[in-house]
């Protein structure tokens, strides 16, 4: 090989190497940014999420909270607390809000289901223990059969004593319905429970399975 081609492959080869250095250092610069960038673009997103999940039920607990708190409702005036649960829920559509004496017997209700007993069931047990905000797991409804959420909370007498529970039901269908439009912009909204469930997806059958 002549020395001039031998001198020129020397610098091409010593040329190249600084550029392929740079070029690989680029790239998993700019790859690193990105994923950073989608990381907190995501992050961004979650926040407004749980914000807007937060809202939802702290609506519903302000809902139920102020129902407690009605005279009626802790005398157990079953025809006036009746009116109340139904007004309540006429505002809250997706709930269904029933009352429950300390023996867990549902003795009010703000739609026309059967009644049936919750004595058994956590929530009641939370809202006679004197939670003020318990959230129950996937539930099958006794009276529908369909996989619902309950809230609850204590309702308590004129002496401040407990004596039954508030409870307030959204069936797993309307918080999909919830979710689905926060998913925008090619991002998918879900809820999962303690336990990993799928609680509420865009995909209703996600939610289903």
């Amino acid at each position: 090989m002549k020395l001039r081609t031998r001198l020129f492959s020397i610098l091409l080869t010593t040329s190249l190497i600084p550029i392929l250095i740079f070029s690989v250092i680029s790239m998993s610069l700019s790859i690193s940014i990105s994923k950073n960038d989608i990381y907190q673009s995501s992050q961004d997103k979650l926040e407004v999420v749980k914000a807007e999940i937060n809202g939802m039920l702290e609506k519903n607990f302000n809902t139920l909270h102020m129902v407690a708190n009605q005279p009626a409702v802790g005398d157990f005036d079953l025809n006036s607390a009746k009116n109340i649960l139904v007004g309540a829920a006429n505002v809250n559509s997706d709930l269904v809000i029933a009352l429950d004496n300390a023996q867990g017997e549902q003795v009010a209700k703000s739609n026309d289901d059967a009644f049936t007993n919750v004595l058994e069931r956590e929530f009641f047990q939370q809202a006679m223990n004197g939670n003020e905000k318990y959230v129950s797991d996937i539930l099958i409804s006794k009276v529908t059969g369909k996989s619902n959420v309950v809230i609850s909370t204590p309702v308590r007498d004129r002496n401040n004593k407990i004596v039954g529970a508030l409870q307030a039901s959204t069936e797993l269908s309307k918080i999909s319905d919830f979710v689905a439009r926060l998913s925008q912009d090619g991002t998918k909204v879900y809820v999962l429970s303690r336990q990993g469930i799928v609680i509420a997806h865009p995909n209703i059958e996600y939610v289903e399975n």
